[in-house]
């Protein structure tokens, strides 16, 4: 009796043992795959043989489940090429090797190899179709997707935050209090975990006192507030004022130097709003901007017409990036495109990863092929959603022949390129009917993959502390 529950608890320590391994395999096998999917084998043919015992086979799998595609693939059944060698198979039909897992379903772990060309398909890279198994490359798959983080990135406050807490229980008085004792010492907003985004005015008068405007999107406890700060830019304050004005009319007109005190690098709060409507307003005005620096309207006739931005787009660059000085006038700058094209260097330089995706719009394609290489080169992940949009408005336009696809074939190689490098995929060249535009097809069939591979910050967390 003893003996029996010892050897149940050995057996039950070694699988317990097992399971980070087992865990750690999946994630390694998911990794190494560009194609997990779930499904049975319904057909085996080919057997071609290339030298002696090494063949060819095309096998057929009717897929129920796509866990992860680097690729396209077609979603209800697939066909690659698997093969067999000697060293690999005991058997001396080297088909059977295939045959024994046509019998039920299994989950496939595949490279882009077995579909153009062919390679070997391991033991270890087809795993049973049991729920737990299938759970656990779920799992894999949604954690090494990537994380599109745009509001929520470098906040590096403390968990007892003064601010945050005043912002988080909706303490407003509170929160005016501690902004008017901070403001002049520099508030960096963007490192507080409850302020979402922050938009600075731009317009300060060269004369003292100044002002300026702040708004602010900060999320509570029970939602996301508009605040707006109206601030006085620097002051100048004059002493004993009867003595230097009855100085002065003694003929001394310098004489409230002497009295006066003047600083140019301080902030004082002056208005405190809840809630107002500047905000739209404002994104309004830069968006027009935008358009404006971006759209050739003489290009208009041979390139189509450009897609539009979103509030969204125009509210993360002037947030996050600094201010757009894109030259417009095409025909009388001979350089233009040149001079584009050194701006476009320095916003990747200083990392602008929002207005170089406004940039990749502009009427010109040249102009928007040689924003899409910076971010190719820069390889962030924020870019992903605005570039998904671009594809699929790149699609539309294709398929609908609003654009000549002769005029944009470098500019959708380059999407595609672009885009397979921020996912981490290889999406191929799909056959096509004569005199439809290739790489417009590629887009538009590889847009699922792409969407596949990224998943939104949530940004649950701020409800927790």
């Amino acid at each position: 009796m003893f003996i029996n529950k010892y050897i149940c608890l050995l057996i039950w320590s070694f699988f317990i043992g097992c399971i980070p391994s087992f865990a750690l395999s999946v994630d390694s096998l998911v990794m190494q795959s560009d194609i997990v999917v779930g499904g049975q084998i319904t057909r085996i043919s080919g057997a071609s043989m290339d030298d002696v015992g090494t063949e060819y086979y095309q096998v057929t799998i009717d897929i129920d489940s796509i866990y992860k595609q680097n690729i396209f693939i077609n979603s209800k059944q697939q066909t690659f090429t698997w093969i067999v060698t000697k060293g690999n198979c005991n058997q001396t039909d080297l088909r059977a090797c295939i045959e024994h897992y046509s019998q039920k379903k299994y989950i496939f772990f595949l490279d882009k190899k077995h579909i153009h060309g062919g390679e070997e398909l391991k033991n270890s890279h087809i795993l049973p179709f049991y729920k737990d198994i299938e759970a656990a490359v779920g799992n894999s798959v949604k954690e090494q997707k990537l994380v599109v983080n745009d509001y929520y990135r470098n906040k590096l406050c403390l968990s007892n935050c003064e601010l945050c807490h005043h912002i988080q229980f909706e303490e407003w008085g509170k929160l005016e209090k501690y902004i008017k004792k901070h403001i002049s010492r520099g508030i960096k907003w963007h490192t507080h975990r409850r302020v979402k985004w922050m938009l600075y005015d731009k317009n300060i008068l060269a004369i003292l006192p100044s002002s300026m405007g702040m708004r602010l999107m900060v999320t509570t406890q029970k939602s996301e507030r508009h605040i707006y700060l109206g601030l006085q830019v620097g002051y100048v304050k004059t002493y004993m004022t009867w003595l230097p004005y009855l100085i002065s009319r003694m003929g001394y007109r310098n004489a409230y130097r002497h009295f006066s005190k003047e600083k140019t690098d301080t902030l004082i709060l002056r208005k405190f709003y809840l809630d107002s409507n500047y905000t739209a307003s404002y994104i309004q005005a830069y968006k027009h901007s935008f358009t404006y620096m971006l759209t050739d309207t003489t290009m208009q006739k041979i390139y189509g017409n450009r897609m539009e931005l979103s509030d969204e787009d125009v509210l993360l660059a002037s947030a996050f990036d600094e201010d757009y000085r894109l030259y417009h006038d095409y025909q009388t700058m001979p350089d233009y495109i040149a001079r584009a094209k050194e701006y476009i260097d320095k916003l990747a330089s200083h990392g602008s990863i929002y207005l170089l995706c406004i940039t990749t719009t502009h009427t010109v394609p040249e102009i928007g092929e040689y924003a899409l290489q910076a971010l190719k080169k820069i390889n962030d992940p924020r870019a992903i959603l605005f570039l998904i949009r671009l594809a699929e408005f790149t699609a539309v336009q294709s398929e609908k022949g609003y654009i000549k696809p002769e005029a944009h074939e470098g500019y959708n190689i380059t999407l595609k390129e672009t885009l397979d490098a921020l996912t981490g995929c290889f999406t191929s060249s799909q056959s096509v009917p004569f005199g439809v535009s290739g790489y417009a097809v590629d887009i538009a069939l590889s847009l699922q993959i792409w969407k596949s591979k990224y998943v939104m910050f949530d940004d649950g967390f701020l409800m927790v502390y």
